[in-house]
Parts: structure tokens; sequence; C-alpha cells
């Protein structure tokens, strides 16, 4: 059965990874750096979306309309600057050595609710491991909620 560890503060690598190697996951609370990079996300999909309640938005717009905003903003979270230094922050205020880690874009993802937003850029996933398509089995992936 999959622990959930509540971590506050740094925890190393080697930790890290023996704990989410093992089979469980962690989660992070009192990372001061993920509270800029929440905000500066939030306020690039407020910009985006043209809404000031992003988690509704989908319901103002077409599908089309969304989808199209929603890609374009997949684009320009990926190529941005800020939003890399913030994740850089996030890793290193929880410990990543920074030196040795390597790592990907920040991914943006927008699942909204119902049958009518399928387009590539905000449909769901089915059930997968993300090793069957990067084949990187010591890959982590950390999720960052709106919350």
């Amino acid at each position: 059965m999959t622990d959930v560890i509540v971590h506050t503060g740094p925890m190393n690598d080697l930790e890290r990874g023996r704990i989410i190697f093992g089979g469980d996951v962690i989660l992070f609370k009192g990372i001061r750096a993920l509270a800029d990079l929440r905000a500066r996300c939030i306020d690039r999909i407020r910009a985006a979306l043209e809404d000031d309640d992003p988690p509704t938005a989908h319901l103002r717009m077409p599908p089309e309309d969304y989808a199209l905003k929603v890609a374009a903003l997949q684009v320009q979270h990926r190529k941005d600057t800020e939003i890399r230094a913030a994740w850089q922050a996030v890793l290193g205020q929880a410990g990543g050595d920074l030196n040795a880690l390597y790592w990907d874009w920040c991914h943006l993802r927008s699942l909204p609710p119902g049958e009518g937003n399928r387009a590539r850029a905000t449909r769901p996933l089915g059930p997968h491991r993300d090793t069957w398509c990067s084949n990187v089995t010591a890959q982590v992936n950390w999720w960052v909620t709106s919350e």
C-alpha cells in the first residue's frame, strides 16, 4: 500500500529517491517558492484565458476557443524563463541538488470536466505509466495543484 509522507522543509536527493522508488508519495508542505510559482502560473492563466476565474472559464467559452487558448498557454508556459526560475527555486527549497538534477520543462495541464473539451490540449490521458512514453525509469514527476 502506498503511503503519503508529509514533509516540510528540504529533503536530500537520496532520501527522496529512497521513499519514492520504494513506492510512497511525498507531499511537500511549507515550500515558500511554491507560492511564488503558483502565483506566477495563476496570473498567466488568467491573462491567457482572459478570465478572472480560471477553474470555471471553460463554462464561459466554446470548447474550441478554450482549447486554443490553453494550447497557446502551454507553449508559452514551457518557454517562460520566470516559470523555469520559479520551478528551480521550488526544487532547491525541497532539497534538490540543482547541480545534479536533470529536469524537463514545467508542463501545464488543463482538464475541464465533461465531454465538450476533448482537444489535444484539454483531453484527459488514459491510465498509463510515464515510462511507457519516455523510457526513463528513474523519472520522478512533481505535481502542483492550484490550491
